[in-house]
């Protein structure tokens, strides 16, 4: 079985060095830009995929539906809402009126473990 299933990927540049593989993205300063999704004040599009390379202006694969592979920040419990934090990383949240990209399929038991996330973006829910 495959590590990923992804069933939308669009092809955007790399607006900076931030992006590389298996990361959270978010839009860049201009169209068809995207940069790391480093903390959860951004509406995040989806997960670059094993093309990213840091190259500013470089073509990146982004999953934006689907089954990605994504670096996860620490240790997590498959099922939580993942939002980005340092480096594109994923991170746990429950906080109400984050943007979070999807839910972490796999449990991670070390910082920066790749695991599987069901890339479904969204607000987390404002109210109770």
């Amino acid at each position: 079985m495959s590590d990923s299933n992804p069933l939308l990927v669009r092809t955007y540049a790399q607006e900076n060095t931030t992006v590389i593989k298996y990361r959270l993205v978010k839009h860049g300063t201009n169209d068809n830009q995207v940069v790391a999704a480093v903390d959860a004040t951004a509406p995040i599009i989806g997960v670059s995929d094993e093309s990213a390379d840091s190259t500013t202006g470089n073509p990146v694969g982004v999953v934006m539906a689907g089954i990605a592979k994504l670096v996860i920040a620490s240790a997590s419990t498959k099922g939580g809402a993942i939002t980005g934090t340092t480096g594109g990383k994923g991170l746990l949240t429950t906080t109400k009126g984050n943007y979070a990209a999807g839910w972490l399929l796999e449990t991670t038991t070390v910082s920066d473990q790749v695991a599987k996330l069901m890339v479904n973006p969204f607000l987390y829910p404002t109210i109770a």
